[in-house]
């Protein structure tokens, strides 16, 4: 995806793979331990965003930190990684408690919890897929 010619831009550099590999490797570190921070969202944007799926352990025992907004796009993000990534049916029950878990003691600890609560029902709507 390029926004507004950045891409383009970025490829005149010829970075070569090796040191975006470093880079990318850096940033997968730092988002790691940015998940017992607020705005831990960001992380599990980053981690599905970049197709990185080798930490949803890591995820699974962090807290959505932050604002209600953010605990929100946590679970958010959670939910649209594991169905990006390839799950078995356990996998997919485990992420789905936990996000209903989470989800469910965020509306409890809120005056308007909209949000959460559509995020609730589309997991409990959710098919699984066949393996």
């Amino acid at each position: 995806m390029d926004r507004d010619g950045i891409y383009t831009h970025y490829k005149k550099f010829k970075i070569s793979q090796d040191l975006e590999k470093i880079w990318i490797t850096e940033l997968v570190n730092l988002k790691l331990i940015n998940l017992d921070k607020k705005g831990n969202w960001n992380s599990v944007y980053f981690l599905n965003h970049h197709s990185n799926f080798n930490h949803l352990d890591k995820i699974l025992i962090s807290e959505p930190l932050g604002k209600y907004w953010e605990k929100c796009a946590f679970l958010e993000e959670l939910f649209a990684m594991s169905k990006n990534m390839r799950l078995s049916k356990n996998e997919i029950h485990i992420v789905l408690n936990f996000i209903s878990d989470k989800g469910t003691s965020i509306v409890k600890n809120t005056k308007n919890p909209t949000r959460i609560k559509d995020l609730l029902a589309k997991i409990k709507q959710y098919e699984l897929p066949d393996n």
